[in-house]
């Protein structure tokens, strides 16, 4: 009887022996495997940074504060460390008795700002995003790059900012898309008449330009434009 019970617990014994020692096996396997996976993934995150680190190297970014070079300072002063093109304040005529409004006597002409060319050339009108002013802002940024590429630039205040609600704007108060073009658009013929007078402006070409808010008003303000300009 205790021959039999020894009997059957040593082949129990032998069964398990191989089992375990494949669980062992595959379990050693894998570690090895993770391991070797790590590795891989530690020389492929390695590779990436020195062809990121290289890549950054050949674009001659002009910020090396990376607090200073985010999108927003980039673009609203893109080119700080360089030397800013001549700009002129031009004052255009507003409507008629805006300059004689109580307690607001001489702030009725439409002040924008104007980047010359010497010579001939393609003048382009930016408008700023909403609220903005003339001479801050996104507006300036694009004026300064496109000036840079040969355009004659002027950029509108916004008919969403005070000044041009009070020189301006027909109603006096500005959101009514179709009438912000309209009134945009007849300001922009003002202001080039005073360009061409006073500042003997010879546009080849005329564009327009604008973001934020402005894409809105752009294409009701070009759609005014006749065919020629």
């Amino acid at each position: 009887m205790s021959n039999d019970t020894v009997h059957g617990t040593c082949e129990t014994e032998c069964s398990c022996i191989p089992a375990s020692r494949a669980v062992r096996d595959y379990r050693a396997k894998s570690r090895q495997l993770r391991r070797h996976a790590g590795r891989c993934l530690i020389v492929w995150i390695g590779v990436c940074l020195t062809w990121s680190a290289a890549r950054a190297e050949e674009y001659r970014y002009p910020y090396r504060d990376p607090y200073l070079a985010t999108a927003t300072s980039a673009l609203l002063d893109g080119n700080r460390q360089s030397s800013r093109p001549r700009r002129l304040a031009v004052h255009v005529p507003g409507l008629a008795g805006r300059n004689e409004l109580p307690t607001l006597e001489g702030r009725g002409n439409l002040s924008v700002a104007f980047y010359p060319q010497s010579r001939p050339a393609p003048l382009l009108f930016i408008l700023p995003g909403i609220g903005s002013s003339a001479y801050a802002g996104l507006g300036t940024y694009f004026a300064e790059l496109f000036q840079q590429q040969g355009f004659h630039i002027v950029v509108m205040p916004s008919p969403m900012s005070w000044s041009f609600g009070l020189a301006a704007s027909r109603s006096g108060a500005p959101g009514f898309a179709p009438d912000d073009a309209r009134d945009l658009y007849d300001a922009m013929q003002r202001t080039l008449t005073v360009l061409e007078a006073c500042h003997k402006v010879e546009p080849t070409r005329i564009a327009l330009m604008g973001p934020a808010w402005a894409h809105l008003k752009a294409p009701i303000s070009a759609s005014s434009m006749p065919p020629s300009r």
